[in-house]
């Protein structure tokens, strides 16, 4: 038993490739609009001819002499019966219903709903062919706007919804980009001030170095100074003369170093007023000083003290050696 399988489409390029490949769909049939011709075959369809005499003798069918006195089946009149015409008529109805019917312009589709809406009505569906397609054609036009106003809306639609996506992808952007802004400036203000404060640490160990090199400078001053004075005190005199003067010189000699020391006290308090202003540990720095100052005072008792004793023996010397 074979069978065979009619597929219909508007839009032939949407099928699948798996669909219209060969041995699946085989026979290719374009319908296209419907032409003169067609029109005229369509009609002659829908509306039969009367058969005549001799059509009607031979599809007579035998008579059969058991049958006679059969009661005939009772059927109900059909409310619409379609009114059997002569050829020659129906084809001029066929004729005309052509010549109304644009070419090119309509479905057989639309044909075919058109004359069923009037199969019961041959003549009347021939004298309202024209106003139909009127009525087709601005159905038609209206419908093509319709399309037209659906696809811009769905155009509009599209475009919007576009453009919202590629404002939230912006906005995101700059939303990072912020961030992003954010980030680097705090990292950079961590870097300045990680910055200022190795700066600050620098300048302080910087400041410690100074006020050591003014510790050791004043400390090599003052043995410079003691060096100097016990120098000047230690040579003893051999004669009265010599003894006193080498106790002026000593005398001298003290109140050089004196002021020498006095001079040095002014040039170190100087020195500790310059190094200890920019700093909070002056008064450290103050305190190291005098107990440097101290220190260079205390040897310079203690020789000051030998001193004494050396010139007094070496004057006592002489006079006993005066006796005799």
């Amino acid at each position: 038993m074979h069978s065979l399988l009619f597929a219909t489409t508007n839009h032939i390029e949407r099928l699948d490739p798996a669909l219209s490949r060969p041995g699946r769909m085989d026979v290719w049939v374009n319908f296209t609009h419907a032409t003169k011709w067609q029109a005229e075959g369509i009609f002659k369809c829908f509306f039969p001819c009367k058969p005549t005499s001799n059509n009607a003798a031979s599809n007579a069918a035998p008579t059969d002499a058991s049958q006679t006195n059969l009661p005939l089946p009772k059927r109900k009149d059909a409310a619409h019966v379609i009114p059997l015409l002569s050829e020659e008529e129906i084809s001029e109805l066929a004729k005309c219903f052509a010549a109304a019917i644009p070419e090119d312009e309509l479905s057989v589709a639309a044909l075919q709903g058109y004359l069923l809406k009037n199969k019961t009505r041959p003549r009347e569906c021939v004298n309202e062919v024209e106003e139909w397609v009127i009525q087709e054609r601005e159905t038609r036009e209206k419908m093509k706007k319709e399309k037209a106003e659906r696809e811009a809306k769905e155009k509009k639609e599209a475009e919007e919804k576009a453009t919202k996506e590629v404002l939230f992808i912006q906005t995101c952007i700059y939303l990072s980009k912020i961030s992003l802004t954010d980030d680097v400036f705090e990292q950079k203000e961590e870097k300045e001030t990680k910055e200022k404060e190795q700066k600050e640490i620098k300048e302080k160990l910087e400041r410690k170095e100074a006020r050591s090199k003014a510790k050791k400078q004043l400390a090599k001053e003052a043995a410079k100074e003691v060096a100097k004075s016990s120098s000047s005190t230690v040579t003893a005199p051999s004669t009265p003369t010599e003894t006193i003067s080498s106790a002026e010189k000593t005398t001298t000699t003290t109140e050089s170093s004196a002021s020498s020391e006095s001079e040095g006290t002014g040039v170190d308090a100087d020195t500790e007023e310059s190094v200890t202003s920019d700093d909070d540990d002056a008064e450290k720095s103050e305190e190291n000083k005098e107990e440097v100052t101290k220190e260079v005072k205390e040897k310079w008792i203690a020789v000051k003290g030998s001193t004494a004793t050396t010139t007094d023996s070496s004057t006592t010397t002489p006079a006993a050696d005066a006796d005799p």
